[in-house]
């Protein structure tokens, strides 16, 4: 029975979830401008500007996870971060040499903001859950 009603609670939750906003909806008008001036210089930096703010606002939300994190939970969510983002060079990497040429880096980089903003959105469900208490057969709810 704790089970159904667990699942039933993320049955409710998930969709809520999947109407959040993606970390990308709320790029600054000035970055769609600044991809619109066409040299692939000026591509790069518009998308090296946008990966520093994603990457400041992924840091911010990783350590607000980590800090309200379980002790014995934290070592784990620390490592998965770092694979995650050795995956996220890797497949970026992988794509951006697929394009190949100049056209290559600006789809690496494409990855690189498109992939970040998705870590982003997973983060912010996991503190979510942490925040709410959600009960798991590790963390049962706290009595009140």
């Amino acid at each position: 029975m704790r089970r159904l009603r667990f699942v039933t609670f993320l049955l409710v939750l998930l969709p809520l979830g999947a109407e959040a906003k993606s970390p990308r909806d709320s790029e600054k008008p000035t970055y769609a401008a600044c991809m619109q001036r066409g040299s692939h210089a000026e591509v790069m930096d518009c998308m090296g500007a946008e990966y520093r703010r994603l990457k400041k606002l992924l840091d911010s939300i990783s350590d607000q996870l980590t800090a309200i994190s379980e002790s014995d939970t934290r070592p784990a969510l620390v490592a998965a971060q770092h694979q995650w983002a050795a995956y996220r060079e890797a497949e970026c990497s992988y794509e951006g040499l697929e394009a190949g040429g100049t056209f290559g880096d600006e789809i690496g980089g494409d990855c690189q903001l498109r992939m970040t903003a998705q870590r982003i959105q997973d983060l912010h469900h996991f503190l979510d859950l942490e925040r709410a208490q959600i009960p798991t057969p590790r963390k049962p709810r706290a009595p009140k």
